[in-house]
């Protein structure tokens, strides 16, 4: 009891996304749908009414990406699944606790896979930024080779 992992956001930061979000998508005429973890899909219905400006959604994965722009993540292993389906990722994380990987954080720079942001002025920007890039650079994320070759290259290393 009482232990909280570093790479996962509390409850009230989770809702303070949730809040952000749902003004940003709301001021920017974004849709923007939320997966909630497994543990919290009974509570979509509940969020839809808190939250107007947001979907919820429990489809697969898998399905959602399909018809993904931009995946903005604290942490979560849907950041692996977006850069493997060459969706761009934004790592929002305003508390400036944790890096889920190498990412970028010079707003400007295009093509980039990753970015980091911490200041939540950034996110329109940042989104921005991915919109004008045209040839998006995943292949420091992403295996290219079957898994058998991927790791024994890792081993070899």
């Amino acid at each position: 009891s009482n232990m909280v992992f570093y790479g996962q956001e509390f409850y009230y930061e989770y809702l303070q996304n949730l809040e952000f979000l749902d003004k940003f998508a709301q001021k920017n005429s974004l849709e923007i749908r939320v997966k909630h973890h497994p543990n919290y899909v009974h509570t979509n219905n509940i969020s839809s009414e808190l939250f107007k400006n947001l979907k919820f959604v429990n489809h697969p994965l898998k399905k959602i990406l399909m018809h993904t722009e931009i995946l903005i993540s604290f942490s979560s292993s849907t950041i692996e699944d977006a850069l493997t389906s060459h969706i761009p990722v934004i790592l929002f994380d305003p508390w400036k606790r944790y890096k889920h990987c190498k990412s970028e954080e010079n707003l400007n720079k295009k093509e980039r896979a990753v970015y980091y942001i911490h200041n939540k002025n950034n996110l329109k920007k940042v989104i921005n930024t991915i919109r004008k890039s045209h040839n998006i650079n995943f292949k420091n994320y992403i295996y290219t080779s079957k898994v058998r070759q991927n790791i024994k290259n890792l081993i070899k290393s």
